[in-house]
Parts: C-alpha cells; sequence; structure tokens
C-alpha cells in the first residue's frame, strides 16, 4: 500500500521534480570565494535577526606559500612583511593600524585585525552605519593593487602605494614566498587575491629605467663647498626649500672663487632615470656654466 503511495506522488510531480534536477546541474559551482561569502552572509544575516546592529568581526588573512612558510613562520618573515602591509594601508593617510592576533595552519595563515583611531570628538553621530569603516576601503584598495599586478594590469593609480608593494615583493622574493590575501568586511562581504611569482616577476620588470636629460637653472643659496667637486644650493629660506647636490669639475670650482652663503644661479644639466610607471628612481645635477646676476643697488628708490 505504501509503495503504490509513493509511485502515485512520484508520477503526480514528476515534472517538478525533473525541473528541480535540471536547476541543480545548471547551476555553476560556488568559488571559493563566493562560497566564503555566502557562509559569512548567513552569519550576519543569523545575527542580525536578533540585533540589527551586528556586524561581523574584520579581519585580513595572509596566507603564506613556500617552504620558508610550512606550518610555521620565523619571526624575521614576520616583521618583515608586517610593515610593507602597515604602509600601504596608511598610504591614504588613513588612521589605521594593523595587528596580529592569530596564527594558523594551511601553509602559514596570519590572522590581522585593523584597529582604528579614535573617532574625533566633533565627530556628528548619527551618519556612519555598523556596515563602515575607513579600513574597508584602504585594504581593499591594497587588494585591488596587488590583484591588478597579478594580472600584469595597470597599477598607476595607485601612485601612493607602489613602493609598499615593492617592499612586499622585496619581501616574498627574498622568502621565495607566494601570498594569497583575503579580507572579511563587516557587512559579510569578501575580497580576496593573490601575489604569485608570476606578479612579482611584473612588478620587478616595473622597476627598469630609462635615462633623459634636461638643461635647467638652479637659483639658490650655496650651503655646502666640497673640494672634490660638489655644491649644495638651497633654493630658500625655509627649512624645508628644496636643496640640490651640483656636480662639477674640481678645477673649475676652485676658478670660480665661490664662498658659503653665496646667492647663485647656475645652469645645469639633469640626468634622471625614471622607471616604466614613470618613478624617478635616480637624478643627478651636473654643473654647465655660472649665470651672473645683476648687482642690486638698494639705494636706488626704482
Amino acid at each position: 500500500m505504501s509503495t503504490n503511495w509513493r509511485q502515485r506522488v512520484a508520477r503526480e510531480h514528476r515534472s517538478e521534480t525533473a525541473e528541480w534536477f535540471e536547476d541543480l546541474t545548471e547551476a555553476e559551482p560556488l568559488s571559493e570565494s563566493q562560497f566564503d561569502a555566502q557562509r559569512w552572509a548567513n552569519r550576519l544575516e543569523s545575527a542580525r535577526a536578533y540585533d540589527p546592529d551586528s556586524s561581523l568581526v574584520e579581519e585580513l588573512a595572509l596566507r603564506l606559500i613556500g617552504e620558508e612558510a610550512s606550518g610555521g613562520l620565523r619571526f624575521d618573515i614576520g616583521s618583515a612583511l608586517m610593515k610593507p602591509l602597515q604602509d600601504g594601508i596608511t598610504a591614504n593617510n588613513l588612521r589605521v593600524s594593523l595587528e596580529l592576533t592569530g596564527i594558523s595552519e594551511g601553509s602559514t595563515v596570519l590572522h590581522v585585525k585593523p584597529r582604528i583611531a579614535q573617532v574625533d570628538a566633533d565627530h556628528e553621530p548619527g551618519l556612519v552605519t555598523v556596515d563602515d569603516s575607513p579600513a574597508d576601503a584602504a585594504i581593499r584598495e591594497l587588494i585591488d593593487l596587488v590583484d591588478t599586478a597579478e594580472t600584469h594590469g595597470d597599477i598607476r593609480r595607485w601612485t601612493n602605494m607602489l613602493g609598499s608593494l615593492d617592499s612586499l615583493v622585496a619581501v616574498l622574493d627574498r622568502f621565495n614566498l607566494d601570498m594569497d590575501l583575503g579580507w572579511c568586511s563587516r557587512n559579510g562581504s569578501i575580497r580576496m587575491s593573490s601575489l604569485t611569482a608570476t606578479g612579482r616577476a611584473y612588478v620587478r620588470g616595473l622597476r627598469e629605467t630609462s635615462s633623459d636629460t634636461a638643461i635647467r637653472s638652479i637659483t639658490g643659496r650655496i650651503t655646502e663647498l666640497k673640494s672634490s667637486g660638489l655644491i649644495k644650493v638651497k633654493t630658500g629660506s625655509a627649512r624645508n626649500s628644496s636643496a640640490y647636490e651640483i656636480r662639477v669639475d674640481s678645477n673649475q670650482l676652485m676658478e670660480m672663487h665661490l664662498e658659503l652663503g653665496m646667492n647663485v644661479t647656475f645652469e645645469v644639466r639633469e640626468e634622471r632615470k625614471a622607471d616604466r610607471v614613470g618613478r624617478i628612481r635616480d637624478h643627478e645635477y651636473h654643473f654647465v656654466s655660472h649665470i651672473n646676476q645683476p648687482m642690486i643697488d638698494e639705494s636706488d628708490p626704482s
């Protein structure tokens, strides 16, 4: 009797069952990041069913892959790695610091949480939601930069963060490590990226330089003279005024009879080396000529 009942129900719902199985077979499997994002979103939804102001704890997970990070991490590797990450986060003048809160296995995974500086007292309340975080935008920028480097994209929009990326790549190269980054935000969204040998090679290639020269003039006050052939000229009296070191033949230097504190105008040949991103990696100034400045008659009212 029960068998006939099951057969009758199966016949009545055969089309619905077929459609259900068809939907299952057509759906693409979730990627690791999509699966984690869905899991975090479900966790947040459950928490907010009891407290609408609930949010998840932010965390940046760094997975290091290589012989130097197989189940543990030497102190020198950890300290060398954290500095460029911290510099990259604070490149946009954000008061966010990173704290290492744990290490787990799976190669070696570092669990890092952001600490955000105290909000100013005059901050207007009621304009920030529970999902807002200064760390979120900063860390997403860092991960986007890493992802762009890994896929050989144009990284010039991150000019202020490229020095940190260079330092990070140098550390990973030194210890022959790959790195996966995973950022879990307060609202349950997840952003992931990797920096492997492919991305590191791309960043190293961007350091290649090309040279160019230009003639320009420099006006200022002499603050240093070296008989070996160097003149240091400061362009203003303020402490942060630009200063230039101009290289000159020692015989020419003696013939000009220059003195400390003298105001001068020099024509120089500027030799610059710029990398493939446009950053000036090195420059030198070579003396061409001494442009005599007319004497000012302070008694002349004009």
